[in-house]
């Protein structure tokens, strides 16, 4: 088993939203760990010209990151249930 590795890091998601046709004016993203537990969620309004969330991590969680894409209303453990 590999332990996490430690400093600053940092993430940054690009979101395109392209040709969607209904395009949401918002989307909550959020990194979730290997364990399932959100690591961090943030809110991102998807209009302008180069929308990302961007995360400051001290560590990269053991098991990795998977980003999630959801409604900007969803909460953290709606979000993450949907995709177990």
């Amino acid at each position: 088993m590999t332990t996490p590795r430690k400093g600053s890091y940092s993430l940054t998601v690009p979101i395109d939203v392209g040709t969607a046709k209904d395009t949401a004016a918002a989307v909550k993203i959020a990194l979730v760990d290997g364990g399932g537990r959100v690591v961090q969620s943030q809110i991102v309004k998807t209009a302008g010209k180069q929308p990302s969330a961007t995360f400051a991590l001290e560590e990269i969680p053991r098991g990795g990151l998977r980003v999630l894409v959801g409604p900007e209303n969803a909460d953290d453990d709606a979000n993450v249930g949907g995709c177990r």
